[in-house]
Parts: structure tokens; C-alpha cells; sequence
């Protein structure tokens, strides 16, 4: 049996059509767009995130990992995670640890799964069927937060937002007599 085909009958059932489409706010999506804007590309990651304040870095960080954890893919298991990203998610950890967010917990459990699942060194010595088994729980938890979790997200976004992201957000939709 081919590889494609044998990727194919493995796809982890957890990954949706609606989960490949990521956070499904425009807002993170504005936030991020801005935030390349002003400070460039990632040449070196650890000066692009020094350079992002509390806010941005939230955002940014959230960002990554909902693409990270939106783009898993069963045969690439030791490839389809960011090597930096537990070093990079210090921010948003300790903004989840301090939010009234609900689901809390339950989201820092998600993180700190993701991490062991990704420094997991027997991970190469398991069986596809047993990898497929701790995607699907990985994502199926994941995904049952994500709505709570944007709804708590934009609201902070929104509230939040810099004078000069709220001048370029009502911009963006002045046909629309968006007020923030």
C-alpha cells in the first residue's frame, strides 16, 4: 500500500474541515497581520518575540499554536510540531494561569499535553494505530474548548486593543459602522 493511501486511511478523526480553518475570529487574524507588519518576519524568533509587548505576544503566540495544533497530520509526527514552541508560550500560559477563563485548566492540560506528547521520546517506537489514538484525544480535547476559548479570547482582544490597532481595524470596516 502506498504511503499517500496509507496517510489517508490514518487522518486522525478529529481533523475537521472546520478545524484546518483555525481560530475562527478575523480578530487574532487582524491582530497577527499587524503585528507582521510592524515588526517584520521571523529571522530570528527570540528578537521578533522580545520585541512584541504583552498583548501582541499573547496574540501571537495563540496564533501559532492554534496553526500548529490545526495542521497535525498523522505521518508527520515528528515533524508537524514546532520545535520552539513550548520555550515560546510562556506568555500565553501565564495569561490562560491569570484569566477568568473557565475551561483553564483544562486548556493549560492541552499545552502541557501537547508538550510531553511532542518530548515523548518512545514516541518513534509506537504503533501508528497507537499515535493516531493520542492525536484524536489530543485534538477532540482541544477542539471542545476552542469556541469557549475564542469567545474568552476576543472579548480580552477587543477590550484591550491598542489606539492604533483600533484605528486600523475600524478602517478595515468602515463600510460596516463598526464601533469598538
Amino acid at each position: 500500500m502506498s504511503l499517500i493511501k496509507e496517510e489517508q486511511k490514518c487522518t486522525p478523526k478529529e481533523i475537521t474541515l472546520d478545524m484546518l480553518n483555525t481560530y475562527p475570529s478575523e480578530i487574532v487574524d487582524f491582530v497577527n497581520d499587524e503585528i507582521r507588519s510592524k515588526y517584520g518576519h521571523l529571522d530570528n524568533e527570540k528578537q521578533f518575540l522580545n520585541k512584541l509587548n504583552d498583548y501582541e505576544r499573547v496574540a501571537f503566540e495563540f496564533f501559532e499554536l492554534d496553526i500548529t495544533f490545526s495542521n497535525i497530520k498523522l505521518l508527520e509526527y515528528s515533524y508537524s510540531f514546532n520545535k520552539d514552541f513550548y520555550k515560546n508560550v510562556d506568555v500565553l500560559k501565564d495569561f490562560i494561569s491569570k484569566s477568568d477563563f473557565k475551561k483553564k485548566k483544562e486548556f493549560l492540560n492541552i499545552i502541557e499535553d501537547y508538550y510531553k506528547l511532542y518530548r515523548n521520546k518512545n514516541h518513534s517506537n509506537m504503533s501508528i494505530y497507537d499515535s493516531i489514538d493520542l492525536r484524536d484525544s489530543f485534538l477532540k480535547r482541544y477542539n471542545d474548548i476552542l469556541i469557549n476559548w475564542c469567545n474568552f479570547f476576543d472579548g480580552y482582544l477587543l477590550k484591550n486593543m491598542p489606539e492604533e490597532y483600533k484605528e486600523k481595524l475600524l478602517n478595515k470596516y468602515k463600510k460596516y459602522d463598526v464601533k469598538i
